[in-house]
């Protein structure tokens, strides 16, 4: 007789919220901070965070259950994942893009009544990168912390060890804090970044600037990618999470201004959400498609389409690889 089916994984779907706002609230208060330091029990943790010990005790129980933390005896310890992405200090933490995600009042607005989307479209005619800057702010220092290390690969694959010391130009379209063009200065040594974002952005990115000790090389030009000019030449062109928002003709013109902008031989790198071929498995990118689906009532590039793109409007593409839910190009003009 097969063995009776459970409805547990139904009702974690059902009681998303319910993870998402534990998470939100232990990244919120630091826990996952404060165990990192040795502040392990429920006592030491209320005394840390000035918090009731009850709401402390059950919050580390489901987060445990969930997998971020073990239990050992009276006190939790962080597990990988939690270690690598969740503590202050990481340089992978992803703590600003929870609170933002999280508790944000568009994507509940969103997924609240999702039968609407399903119906008719989108839900919401809203560019927050526009319209609501804090959060746009909150949103690229999470991106940052996501794409640092996928920066890092692209930059592998580039050639560029920390040996280079040509006076080369890059440009950095945003919407990542500057992750892509910030790393390669750290890689480049004489190298000058210029960030072309919204002002609230780049004022991101310059804090990310100074942190790792390049800001020197950084100029900041605000603005809006669809509309300025982007100058040049440059020897590589950086193009984070922008695609998807972008209409296919507005896709086509920048692409268009990158090619212009690049120096010949010269290197764009797209990076995006990419879900695979047949939308089948890639479960981080087809659930930011659907809510992004019902911001802007458009759908995701997947690996090959990108490369077609790409193609289309005079690149070579030399790399095509997927990291997660992500992915990256890597152009040649």
């Amino acid at each position: 007789m097969a063995a009776r089916l459970r409805p547990d994984a139904i009702l974690l779907l059902a009681t998303g919220h319910w993870t998402a706002g534990l998470l939100r609230g232990a990244v919120a208060t630091g826990l996952f901070s404060h165990i990192a330091r040795g502040n392990a029990t429920v006592a030491q943790l209320a005394a840390a965070v000035a918090g009731d010990a009850g709401g402390i005790r059950v919050t580390l129980n489901a987060l445990t259950a969930l997998g971020l933390l073990r239990k050992e005896g009276e006190s939790y310890r962080l597990r990988p994942l939690a270690e690598t992405y969740l503590v202050e200090d990481s340089p992978s933490y992803l703590g600003d893009l929870i609170t933002a995600g999280c508790g944000s009042a568009y994507h509940f607005r969103v997924f609240e009544h999702y039968e609407h989307v399903i119906a008719q479209g989108r839900a919401l005619d809203l560019d927050v990168w526009v319209d609501d800057k804090e959060y746009a702010a909150s949103l690229a220092t999470g991106l940052f912390g996501i794409n640092r290390p996928i920066a890092e690969k692209v930059c592998d694959d580039l050639g560029w060890k920390g040996e280079h010391d040509e006076a080369w130009g890059l440009l950095d379209l945003g919407r990542s804090a500057g992750a892509f063009g910030l790393t390669a200065l750290l890689r480049l040594t004489r190298a000058k970044l210029t960030l072309l974002d919204h002002p609230h952005l780049t004022a991101v990115a310059r804090r990310f600037g100074e942190r790792l000790g390049v800001a020197g090389r950084l100029q900041e030009r605000p603005g809006d990618c669809r509309r300025e000019p982007l100058g040049g030449p440059y020897d590589a062109v950086f193009m984070s999470q922008l695609l998807h928002t972008l209409s296919e003709t507005e896709q086509q013109q920048l692409l268009g201004a990158c090619r212009t902008a690049l120096r010949p031989g010269g290197h764009l790198v797209v990076v995006e959400f990419l879900p695979d071929e047949g939308r089948r498995g890639n479960m981080g990118a087809l659930l930011f498609e659907a809510m992004v689906y019902g911001f802007t009532g458009r759908t995701f590039h997947t690996p090959l389409s990108l490369r077609r793109l790409l193609e289309a409007n005079g690149f070579l593409v030399h790399h095509l690889k997927t990291e997660g839910p992500g992915g990256y190009a890597i152009a040649q003009a």
